[in-house]
């Protein structure tokens, strides 16, 4: 079967240049163990492989019915993970290689890419450091659904990612993180708006035993600029928040706080030459302000036999590829049962609402809705090998038009990884 069709040369070729970070990464984390006999260190290869058939009836979310686009989809996608850990560090970096062949939609044949690498060491005791960084090239029109409830296209998108933190441990209870995360999105449609992003945050902890019992206390303060090919946003947040472990299966955390928005969008408007005869076109800037409330909650259990998560968001966050930011609010909960040893099921459904109506934060106006149910069960019949099966259906709502798409997809897949030690 020829996976991959002459109609998509464009979206099959080159790496990332996040690659070559991922690999020095690596090579830092081994670096840095002087002695794996010493510090106990193992190094894992894990080769894996994974083929899956899905069927959606609505590829595009379309909104009429007699535009819906359903097809079946077959992907396969060889991996690798390379991990170095010891009592000190822990280095991993990961590739993937999703084959994408649809039956019907020759013309959205893709070979998409994933890389990612990832770095923790402890420097001393009381200071710990991070590095990770990452490159995928995507090119399906759902992959951003469940994270963001919004549809992209199938526009192909090269996405870079880095970042780094350092902690602190001040005292026995208290101790302090800084951060940094840059993101870029580059998109092989000029329609859509290539971005990058740069955020900062500095955290606080500090254990509140004396005063709650099982509670640990924190308080957060963070930046992040937008930039986009013709708006600028920059959201400034502060929160004040805790986790409380209620006993060793339970915790809840929330961090609820304010925001403050910046938005400077580069806009086309009539000005008067000689009125009210003569007008011409000129690029201005306009700028906004805007408050607002941001939090974060969450709610976990987890036993032998039973699982349960419940998470929530509000915040200013990237509109996947259009010309501006979006607040938006999602809502999330997955409940996980094992069943016996090899079967475990689950069920997640999720809400998300993203929202720039006034145009506060976008020169396009957002207010879209998404709705998603996805029940999975997954069924071990080794270690290395095992078959999942899945149901998703997933409703958007389009405010703004008044219209919306309805898309159920199902799929198999069956999963083998075999580990070496190196």
């Amino acid at each position: 079967m020829n996976l991959i069709s002459p109609q998509t040369s464009s979206r099959q070729a080159g790496g990332g240049p996040v690659v070559g970070l991922c690999a020095l990464i690596l090579a830092a984390s081994l670096l840095l163990v002087p002695g794996r006999a010493a510090l106990g260190a193992e190094t894992k290869l894990i080769p894996s492989i994974n083929a899956k058939q899905a069927y959606s009836d609505n590829i595009f979310f379309d909104t009429d019915n007699e535009d819906k686009k359903d097809d079946f989809t077959s992907t396969l996608t060889p991996g690798i993970e390379l991990t170095n850990k010891s009592e000190r560090l822990d280095a991993r970096l990961k590739a993937s290689f999703p084959l994408v062949y649809y039956a019907d939609l020759s013309e959205l044949n893709s070979v998409d890419q994933n890389y990612a690498g990832s770095l923790r060491y402890s420097l001393t005791e009381r200071i710990s450091t991070s590095l990770n960084g990452g490159f995928t090239r995507d090119s399906q029109p759902d992959r951003d659904i469940d994270e963001t409830g919004l549809v992209l296209g199938d526009t192909r998108r090269d996405r870079s990612s880095a970042g780094a933190s350092v902690s602190y441990t001040l005292t026995e209870i208290t101790s302090a993180s800084l951060s940094y995360a840059y993101e870029k999105q580059r998109y092989e449609d000029p329609g859509y708006t290539n971005i990058e992003s740069h955020s900062g945050f500095f955290s606080i902890t500090h254990d509140l035993e004396r005063l709650i019992p099982r509670t640990v206390g924190r308080l957060s303060l963070g930046a992040t600029i937008y930039d986009f090919e013709d708006s600028n946003v920059t959201n400034y947040s502060a929160m004040l928040g805790a986790v409380y472990r209620i006993t060793e299966l339970f915790s809840v955390s929330a961090d609820l706080g304010i925001r403050y928005t910046q938005s400077e969008f580069e806009v086309t408007e009539l000005v008067p030459v000689l009125p009210p005869f003569i007008y011409q076109l000129k690029k201005t800037y306009r700028e906004d302000e805007d408050t607002g409330f941001v939090g974060r909650a969450s709610f976990n259990y987890q036993d032998e036999y039973n699982s349960a998560a419940l998470s929530f968001y509000r915040d200013i966050a990237t509109s996947g590829g259009r010309s501006g930011a979006t607040e938006r609010t999602s809502l999330v909960v997955d409940f996980g049962r094992r069943f016996f040893y090899e079967l475990w099921g689950h069920i997640s459904a999720g809400w998300y609402l993203n929202d720039s109506k006034n145009k506060d934060y976008s020169l396009s106006e957002i207010n879209e809705e998404t709705w998603r149910v996805t029940p999975y069960a997954r069924y071990n019949f080794t270690r290395d090998l095992s078959l999942e099966a899945s149901y998703t259906y997933t409703k958007v709502n389009y405010k703004t038009s008044d219209t919306s798409a309805e898309r159920n997809l199902v799929f198999l897949r069956l999963v083998y990884q075999m580990p070496f030690l190196l």
